[in-house]
């Protein structure tokens, strides 16, 4: 058999609980196909009063042929398409007669298709004063013989008139239809196994002494993760493809009671799953749109669960139940399989297991994102727009816009951020500049602020651990020196609690609190490259009249580089912050006298660390490096001991390819993005195991990875190109 195994992975079906109807249509079917066999100049017929005259015609409609092979095809014949006149005598003959025209197709070039066996049905016109009045019948069916001509794209076409009475006939075209076929479609394993190509399929298995069947049961164990792929072909009636070996990655999510998305080989597909929690089923058809052998294939698989390990095993069943396209034999026919065994290796793809993509609308191109801290809803905001949008990490997933006052009708939103409880949500607008806060549960404005000093590109605010008050810092053209705390209560005192100047009117670029509310970290831009930093301050903020400690620390003479302003965090007792800079980590102490450290995270020259991540027992620290060797995309450092434990090269992330990084709160493993579509997902203890990279694209042209969010169990990951968050849980201790 010809057509490879691969190709069943291609082609992308979608579906919903309670049903599925692949969106594309895998067996064709888009409306019917009109060619038309024109005859030209030689379609002038003067038939004497012999009544019948015959001429052979050269036809070429190869470039005319659907997509999908037809099955049948119809002939006919328009009334605008034929003219009767008197003939050449140009006697009186009457005023009325009939005008017979048979057809014969002959696929071989090289014999005359008038001397060829018998004529489609003939097609009758009659007429009255040389006008046609009626023709008969509107369609005739092709022929197997003539079906077989028309498809092959160029043959030998014999047209014979014949009338009951002298008369000129013109015929400029003869109309062919090609009736498409109807889609195949099918919304559960059983349709598919009930398919007449299937069966056979079975039916010769079984004569073989091979047998395949589907397991039985509705509620299939959950499989979703990676596993590294191998496939043998055992069975072929042809033979051509025995022993045939196929291996790869296969990444499995997104399962429901009835679907479950797969993807792997730089294709996705939807399939229906049935099964227990020992045996599972899966069955799929879709479209190969190969550009030569282009065919509609059946695909069943018959497995089990070993469930120590989580492999899988068994056997697959591959049937081509459409042909499209030309007729080439090294494509196959139509009812052509392949059968034999396939086993799925369970894959440290387990660290880290995709949940769930949510779709947004195309109008959208998500930027800020945040999760709440139960990580069951969060938002997002969209670029160039004050909407702001709330999701949910669960079943059906839900969007809702968060209300944002009309009176603000702002441009864009600067950051985002939740309370330590989640119970409020704080919104900070562009143009106008202010602070919203929102219930987070009922989405009810609590507290609306304008202020002239809340522009800001830090992306996230801390509130403080009564809920209170949120710390934003400025960055506009007429107050770019201060740190600005909003109230986000309901309470009767002024909106602006404080505005904080920063000394010698430096611009702050982003601000984090500690763990305890106590403290604030603030990076101050101070000649930096715009987005990045050059000193460092601390303010206590626990107090009634909160204020920077002195004096700010230089990052470049004192820690010997410039710091990239959006990547800063806490130790998770904050007594260091972390800073991502040139060549190294720097570790700063929170408290006098603010000794400062590098940490190497490099493995060569041009190592930059450019995202920070704790891990929620707070132990270690997962470094992000752009590494434009290629040696080193990820380190991990010891936060007691300040020391880097591993590093290691991702496979996926590629040269300089790391762009983010987060950390699950619970557990030990870390998701690394590059900015076309990867994450992996490592252990950040020993062994530091690591996932095959996980696709965070659908769609193959729209790969863009925006930004990161954990909370708890869950980490978002938007793309901004498809647009769409998707969603990693972690779902089990490594």
């Amino acid at each position: 058999m010809s057509f490879a195994i691969r190709i069943l992975l291609i082609g992308v079906g979608v579906c919903v609980a309670g049903g599925c109807t692949p969106t594309q249509n895998p067996g064709g079917g888009g409306g019917d196909t009109s060619v038309f066999l024109d005859l030209g100049s030689n379609g002038i017929f003067d038939v004497d009063a012999e009544g019948i005259l015959s001429r052979q015609f050269r036809i070429d409609i190869s470039d005319d042929i659907p997509s999908d092979t037809p099955d049948r095809a119809t002939l006919s014949l328009a009334t605008a398409d034929i003219n009767v006149a008197n003939g050449s005598s140009e006697a009186d003959v009457g005023t009325s007669g009939v005008i017979v025209v048979a057809l014969r197709l002959v696929s071989d070039l090289g014999t005359n298709a008038c001397d060829a066996g018998s004529a489609e049905t003939p097609i009758v016109a009659d007429y009255i004063d040389n006008v046609i009045t009626e023709i008969l019948p509107a369609t005739a069916d092709v022929s197997t013989t003539g079906l077989q001509a028309l498809l092959g794209g160029e043959f030998n076409l014999c047209v014979s008139v014949s009338t009951t009475e002298p008369r000129l006939v013109t015929i400029d075209r003869i109309g062919v239809e090609f009736p498409q076929p109807q889609p195949i479609v099918a919304n559960s394993c059983a349709e598919i196994l009930a398919l007449a190509q299937i069966q056979n399929a079975i039916t010769q298995l079984n004569a073989s002494s091979l047998s395949f069947a589907l397991p039985q049961g509705g509620q299939p164990a959950n499989i979703e993760g990676s596993y590294l792929f191998e496939e043998e072909t055992t069975f072929d009636p042809d033979g051509s493809n025995t022993g045939q070996m196929q291996n790869g990655t296969i990444d499995f999510s997104n399962q429901q009671s009835q679907t479950i998305d797969r993807a792997g080989f730089d294709s996705t597909v939807n399939e229906f799953i049935v099964g227990d929690a020992t045996s599972i089923g899966l069955c799929t058809i879709s479209r190969t749109n190969e550009s030569l052998c282009d065919q509609t294939i059946a695909r069943l698989e018959s497995l089990t669960i070993d469930p120590d390990t989580g492999d899988i095993d068994g056997q697959f069943l591959s049937v081509a139940v459409r042909r499209h396209g030309g007729l080439s034999p090294s494509c196959g026919a139509t009812g052509d399989f392949v059968f034999g065994n396939v086993s799925f290796t369970s894959q440290s793809g387990m660290l880290a297991r995709r949940r769930a993509r949510i779709s947004l609308p195309d109008t959208i191109t998500p930027d800020l994102l945040q999760l709440a801290p139960s990580g069951t809803v969060g938002v997002f905001s969209d670029v160039g727009s004050g909407v702001v949008t709330q999701f949910e990490t669960n079943d059906p997933f839900d969007l809702t816009i968060v209300p944002t006052p009309e009176s603000l009708s702002p441009l864009g939103t600067s950051a985002l951020g939740y309370s330590p409880t989640g119970s409020v949500l704080s919104v900070i607008t562009d143009r106008p500049d202010a602070g919203v806060s929102f219930n987070a549960v009922t989405l009810e404005v609590i507290r609306e602020t304008e202020t002239t000093s809340a522009d800001y590109i830090g992306e996230v605010v801390d509130f403080d651990p009564e809920e209170t008050r949120v710390y934003v810092p400025a960055t506009s053209l007429d107050f770019a020196d201060r740190v600005t705390i909003l109230r986000t209560d309901d309470s009767v005192f002024a909106d602006e609690v404080r505005r904080m100047q920063t000394p010698e009117g430096d611009v702050p670029v982003y601000a984090r609190l500690s763990p305890n509310g106590s403290m604030m970290a603030t990076l101050l831009e101070d000649e930096a490259p715009i987005g990045q930093a050059g000193k460092l301050i601390f303010a206590n903020v626990d107090r009634d009249i909160p204020n920077f400690i002195l004096p700010t620390i230089n990052l470049v003479t004192d820690a010997g580089g410039t710091v990239l302003a959006q990547q800063l965090v806490f130790s998770q007792d904050g007594s260091r912050v972390f800073l991502a800079g040139l060549g190294a980590v720097v570790s700063v102490q929170t408290t006098d006298p603010f000794t400062i450290s590098r940490i190497d995270v490099s493995d060569g020259a041009a190592d930059n660390p450019v995202a920070l991540a704790i891990s929620g027992d707070g132990e270690a620290l997962a470094v992000a490096v752009d590494d434009e060797l290629g040696d080193v995309n990820l380190a991990i450092v010891d936060v007691a001991t300040e020391q880097v434990i591993h590093t290691t090269k991702l496979n996926g992330i590629d040269k300089r390819g790391a762009v983010d990084i987060t950390h699950f709160e619970i557990g030990r493993v870390a998701i690394v993005a590059n900015a076309v579509s990867q994450v992996v997902a490592i252990q950040t203890e020993s062994p530091f195991a690591t996932s095959q990279p996980l696709s965070v694209a659908d769609v193959a042209d729209r790969i863009t990875v925006g930004r990161m969010a954990a909370s708890g169990e869950i980490i978002a990951v938007s793309n901004v190109d498809e647009p769409a968050i998707y969603l990693f849980e972690f779902p089990q201790a490594p």
